[in-house]
This record gives structure tokens, C-alpha cells and sequence, in this order.
């Protein structure tokens, strides 16, 4: 007998990815997925399941026999923003709904920018499976605690804690209105507190995923090729003991498979979190273990820190996450044990297992450095005139007031516009221009894409900025190289260079 379709949102994160993945060969699925700017959803979908790879070619083969159906929609409208024979159909059809789509980054504090996806989203969902008579698993998260310390049960909702973003609360309005829902209108649901969920490998197409993979792919720009020799430390504010429910995604999707058969009109929270969480000790210490020249350190609680440019570039990037550097919070599993615990088997959230998951993503993350730079958008002409006029006319000039201690000699390589050799010693500048090619390696090289090397030199971006936001790549001497931008900012910001080249 041919079992009813699940309706899946969310599928192109990386834990709807998964869902996909695992069910495709097993039941007919149906993915609602929001177009993209320049595709539509079809397109979105066989883009993330390529040809190759494990378990995409069992994706795409049931895309081509209809055994995957990809429909065009957006949880946070009225109806799904289907048309009404398409809802209908979909109500005559379903055997279940995995809701996944959500809003899930820490950018606002303000529930309202999260509502319409997280809250009204999971309105919109639950309409469905009312319509359909069908069960509905919706994804949550274990942050509805916000700031709670000490052990969360399944079944608390709001008893007043606070929250670090808009993000943690959005979700907990839609726990407390699928409980309603429940309760008023008989929807069988099951509610799902997921941990903070990496993903074994990284997914093209996907973005990053979670703060210990976002800490990860910044400190991998840091590594540079090792050339410089030694280890730098860089430090980090938190409290080495802080709970981190760092969660495997094959439990994960286990879970959710089978608490498909446990919706019921009283709408269960289960916490999806390892059996123990990792102290941010550990955390710290898997990703020494597989980084290179760099050593993070958790700066001791109650001393005064103060971060030098590249820990306070890292802070800035990283800030929606460091609230978690500091919760000591355990999530009480009892229900989810004695429910899904045979089903979802072991978590296998240990040491191993995130070294392994560090190690794959930090060797995703340096190929993206050893790869070319985006091409500019134009020949930018203007950087070769910034070399030949504007900074072959300061040759001999002391660059910025006190900086008598900057010898340097390097390149900076712009795609297009070329490779340019540039020479300080003490502080003035004693060489711009083309550098020969091949020519002798210098001490490092920035390479830099010609956009951002005209920000840098206008005044516009900081150095450091670009690098952290991965616009930079840097050959040879990391630590050298980075010391060097940050001299170097203040002579871009004392001396901008006025582009010629119009800019968008």
C-alpha cells in the first residue's frame, strides 16, 4: 500500500536537507520552498542535490519520477501562499508535516522581525494539517529557556525568563500556540526542542550553520600556510564550564521520523539535545585540535579583558553568540527518552564526533581561501592608477606619524588589475608598483578582489573588517600580514584615495 505524502518546510536548510535525504527512497514527499531571487524552487531544490554525492542521486531520481514534489510557497502567508485548489489538494493528500522553516538567525531583539515566519509560519502550517487531519512535527529549540540556568523540563513554557534575541522568543509564541491549538481545535502536533545541530559536513549552497561552525570558518582565515611558524593564542570571553547542546544531525532526523507517531492533541515537547552537553572547555579544545598556528583561549571570568584588533574583530562578528559562552542550563530528556529514545537510538555527540565535524568544515573552509577571488565587477583600472600615481607619489615619504616601527616588504594580488609589490622600512614607504612575475616571494600576500581593495584604500573599510568577512586572503606570514593592515589602516583613513571608477 502506497503511504501518504509528508509535506516537508524548511528543505533547504541543512536539517530539512537531511529529512530529504533520508526519506526519499522510503515515502513520497512534498517540499514547500520559497523561490529564490533569480530561481525558482524547483531549481533551488535539484541544486542542493546534485548529481553526485551521497544520497543525491536517490534524491534526484525521485524528483524525476515524482516521488519528490517540489511546490512553490511561503509559510509566512496567508495559506501557505498557495492558491486554493493547491491547499485543497494538499489537505485531500497529506499523511504528515515536518515543519522546519523558520527564521533563525540573532540578528533583531525584536520578536515582531521574527513573527511572521516563526510564529504566524507555524499558524499558517497547523491550518494545514487541521485541514488534513494529519499529524504535524514542528521543529523548536532548546534557547526557548532564553536565560534560564539549571534544569529546563520538557514542559515549561514562559515562567519569566529573559531572552537574547527575537529569535528565542518567536519560537517559544509558537510552542505556546500549537499547546492552543491542541486544546482548542484537537490538532495532533509534537514539538521538537532541537540542540544546536551540526551537520557532518558542510553543504554546498547552504549556509554555515550554528556559532561553534561561524567561530570556526573566521579562525580559519587565521591559519595562513604555517610559513611564520608558532602559535598565536587568540582569546574569547566565557565561562569554560557553560552548557553547549551540540547536536548530531542523523539523531536529529531519527527524531523527527518518529515522533511522527507521537502527535497528540496535548501537543508533547521532547528535547532533542544529547544526553550531556559540552562545557565550552571542550568545545574550544576540538577546535585547537584541528587549527592550525592558532590557540583560542577563554579569557578567566572576572579579569578585565581587553581584545586587540583581530579578538575584537572576532567578538564583533560573533557577538549574537557569545550570551552562550555563559548559560549553564541542562535540558531534562525523561519524555523524549522513554517516547522517541528507542527509535532515535544513541546521540553520538562525543569527542570524536566533533572532532570529525570540525575537521570537515575547516577543510571546506580552507579550500575557499586557496580558491580564486570573486572577479571584480569591472577591469578597475583605477587600482593600477592607484599604484603607478597616487602611491608612487608618497615613495620616501614617512606613511602615518609614529609608525617608525613598520618594515614590511609584500604583494597585493587584484584579480584583472594584477599583482603589485609594496616596500616600507621604518615607517616609509620605499617601493609601489607592478610587481614582476614570477619575481621573488615576499614575506605575504593579500589577496584582495577590486571592490574591496578600492573600499580599503578610500577610507571606507578597515583592513581587518574585510578579512574577518572573508574578502581577504592572505599568503605567507599570517600574523605579519595582519599586523600590517592594521598599521596600514590609519594611512588609508588619513590619506583615502578618491576612485575615478563609478561605483554601484
Amino acid at each position: 500500500m502506497r503511504r501518504l505524502p509528508l509535506l516537508v518546510t524548511g528543505a533547504t536548510g541543512h536539517v530539512g536537507h537531511a529529512v530529504v535525504r533520508a526519506l526519499a527512497a522510503r515515502r513520497p514527499l512534498v517540499l514547500l520552498v520559497r523561490p529564490g531571487r533569480d530561481e525558482g524552487a524547483r531549481e533551488r531544490v535539484a541544486r542542493l542535490f546534485p548529481g553526485d554525492g551521497e544520497a543525491s542521486p536517490r534524491v534526484r531520481a525521485a524528483l524525476a519520477a515524482g516521488d519528490v514534489e517540489v511546490v512553490e510557497g511561503d509559510v509566512s502567508e496567508p495559506g501557505l501562499g498557495l492558491v486554493a485548489a493547491a491547499r485543497a489538494r494538499l489537505a485531500a493528500t497529506l499523511g504528515g508535516i515536518v515543519h522546519l522553516a523558520a527564521r533563525t538567525d540573532f540578528a533583531s531583539g525584536d520578536a515582531a522581525d521574527y513573527r511572521p515566519a516563526n510564529v504566524d509560519g507555524t499558524r499558517h502550517v497547523a491550518e494545514l494539517a487541521l485541514a488534513a487531519g494529519c499529524p504535524l512535527v514542528h521543529a523548536s529549540t532548546h534557547a526557548v529557556a532564553g536565560d534560564r540556568a539549571g534544569t529546563i523540563a520538557e514542559d515549561d513554557l514562559d515562567v519569566g525568563q529573559g531572552f537574547h534575541n527575537g529569535y528565542e522568543r518567536s519560537k517559544l509564541e509558537a510552542e505556546v500556540l500549537l499547546r492552543g491549538l491542541g486544546a482548542e481545535r484537537g490538532l495532533a502536533a509534537a514539538c521538537l526542542r532541537l540542540g544546536i545541530v551540526l551537520p557532518d559536513a558542510p553543504v554546498d549552497g547552504i549556509p554555515t550553520g550554528s556559532g561553534p561552525l561561524v567561530y570556526l570558518e573566521h579562525l580559519a582565515r587565521l591559519e595562513g600556510d604555517g610559513r611564520s611558524g608558532g602559535v598565536r593564542e587568540v582569546r574569547i570571553e566565557g565561562d569554560p564550564q557553560a552548557h553547549l547542546h551540540l547536536t548530531p544531525i542523523p539523531f536529529v532526523v531519527r527524531a523527527l521520523v518518529a515522533s511522527l507517531d507521537r502527535c497528540d492533541r496535548a501537543v508533547p515537547t521532547y528535547h532533542v539535545t544529547p544526553a550531556r552537553p559540552f562545557p565550552l572547555a571542550r568545545v574550544v579544545a576540538a577546535g585547537n585540535a584541528v587549527v592550525r598556528g592558532l590557540r583560542v583561549a577563554i579569557a578567566p571570568e572576572g579579569e578585565p579583558f581587553a581584545p586587540d584588533r583581530f579578538e575584537a574583530a572576532l567578538a564583533r562578528r560573533c557577538r549574537a553568540y557569545r550570551p552562550y559562552h555563559f548559560l549553564r542550563a541542562t535540558c531534562d530528556r525523561r519524555r523524549f527518552a522513554a517516547d522517541l529514545g528507542p527509535a532515535a537510538g544513541p546521540d553520538g555527540a562525543d569527542d570524536a564526533w566533533l572532532g570529525r565535524v570540525f575537521a570537515a568544515h575547516l577543510e571546506r573552509f580552507r579550500a575557499r581561501g586557496r580558491g580564486a577571488a570573486a572577479p571584480p565587477a569591472g577591469p578597475h583600472a583605477d587600482v593600477a592608477r592607484y599604484f603607478a600615481r597616487f602611491l608612487a607619489d608618497k615613495t620616501g615619504r614617512r606613511l602615518v606619524p609614529g609608525l617608525e616601527t613598520l618594515t614590511a616588504d609584500f604583494t597585493v594580488s587584484v584579480p584583472v588589475a594584477g599583482r603589485f609589490r609594496i616596500a616600507v622600512d621604518g615607517g616609509r614607504l620605499v617601493r609601489a608598483g607592478p610587481a614582476p612575475a614570477p619575481g621573488p616571494a615576499r614575506a605575504f600576500d593579500y589577496e584582495i578582489d577590486g571592490d574591496g581593495f578600492l573600499d580599503v584604500v578610500a577610507g571606507r573599510t578597515r583592513p581587518a573588517d574585510l578579512f574577518f568577512a572573508g574578502r581577504v586572503r592572505i599568503r605567507g606570514d599570517l600574523f605579519a600580514a595582519l599586523a600590517t593592515a592594521t598599521a596600514l589602516g590609519d594611512f588609508f583613513r588619513l590619506h583615502p584615495y578618491a576612485s575615478s571608477e563609478p561605483r554601484a
